[in-house]
């Protein structure tokens, strides 16, 4: 029995085809370099080498990799990545650092970055200086500024 995997999001299919193609750009060759690495790897070490050296995340290179070996007739590998797709029980911090590489990659960077928002408020109270609820709504976005912060760090 053979299943798909349907990845709705809600763009043009030509932007789609050009986001795939990126991305098959910047990958590279994640198949050849998977299939270069020692069989006795197991297939999560594997993932997370490739990770390592294209700099991406997981499913990235899951996808990358589920297409090539789609294309070169692996079923055994297009098996392996759908049985691994969706694996919520890998800690990938523990995996990298037994495997002694750095786990910055898949480390959080709990960057608040609201600035926009922030710029497009003070601008509707430069065009609508009457406004009184512009500066309230400036107050509450400071506030969950803080609010964010405080939580990262705890």
């Amino acid at each position: 029995m053979e299943s798909s995997h349907n990845i709705s999001i809600d763009m043009e299919l030509n932007e789609r085809k050009a986001d795939y193609f990126a991305s098959m750009l910047m990958l590279g060759n994640v198949y050849s370099y998977y299939n270069r690495l020692p069989e006795e790897d197991n297939f999560i070490n594997k993932i997370i080498y490739c990770m390592d050296l294209y700099k991406a995340p997981y499913k990235a290179i899951l996808i990358n990799l589920y297409e090539s070996a789609k294309n070169n007739n692996s079923s055994n590998l297009t098996k392996l990545i759908l049985d691994n797709f969706h694996i919520k029980s890998i800690n990938l911090a523990k995996k990298f650092q037994q495997l002694e590489i750095d786990d910055e990659l898949i480390k959080p960077s709990y960057v608040v970055n609201i600035g926009n928002l922030e710029r497009k408020i003070k601008k509707a109270m430069e065009d609508d200086s009457e406004a009184l609820f512009h500066e309230s709504n400036l107050d509450y976005l400071k506030q969950l500024r803080e609010h964010i912060r405080r939580f990262i760090k705890e």
